[in-house]
């Protein structure tokens, strides 16, 4: 499965768009929008997402010592989380994962 990738800053996209082409992190959409333009039904089929993606070192750490990878990752980075908008991402997110199994 692919990854989602979220980051609004144009030279960090970019640069992920390379990690991913070298194979450095997980294949996967980098998408340049911010997060409040991005709706929970896109990203049903991703088992990972990142928002607020920066260079991509998310994609490379465990969710929890021990899980393994299908479990799926969803990542937010720095202190631009917006609680309303978190919680429905997530909400979404375990609800697609839940409807793959």
């Amino acid at each position: 499965m692919r990854a989602y990738y979220n980051e609004n800053n144009p030279k960090a996209a970019a640069w992920l768009r390379e990690l991913i082409k070298e194979g450095l992190i997980a294949d996967g959409d980098v998408d340049e929008r911010s997060i409040e333009d991005v709706i929970p039904k896109e990203l049903e089929g991703y088992r990972q997402c990142h928002f607020f993606a920066g260079i991509g070192g998310g994609s490379l750490t465990p969710l929890a010592h021990g899980i393994p990878e299908k479990v799926g990752r969803l990542c937010g980075y720095g202190n631009a989380i917006v609680i309303p908008q978190a919680k429905e991402f997530i909400e979404s997110y375990i609800l697609a994962i839940e409807a793959m199994e």
